[in-house]
């Protein structure tokens, strides 16, 4: 399922795919699962360059 790959077991989901076939063909699954990879590599640049997205989200949120 896409929801324990979104809480963060998106690495095993990858394992899981590649060792047992799983969900490999249906082009749905994959653009989902490919989609939370890129989230989560976003949210780890994000942290890296001290949260500057989220520092900047949250300003134009509180500016409407």
């Amino acid at each position: 399922m896409l929801i324990w790959d979104l809480l963060g077991g998106w690495p095993g989901g990858f394992l899981a795919q590649k060792h047992l076939r799983h969900k490999t063909v249906k082009r749905s699954y994959q653009a989902c699962f490919w989609g939370i990879v890129a989230l989560y590599q976003l949210g780890a640049l994000d942290y890296l360059n001290e949260w500057v997205l989220i520092k900047r989200a949250v300003a134009l949120v509180a500016a409407q």
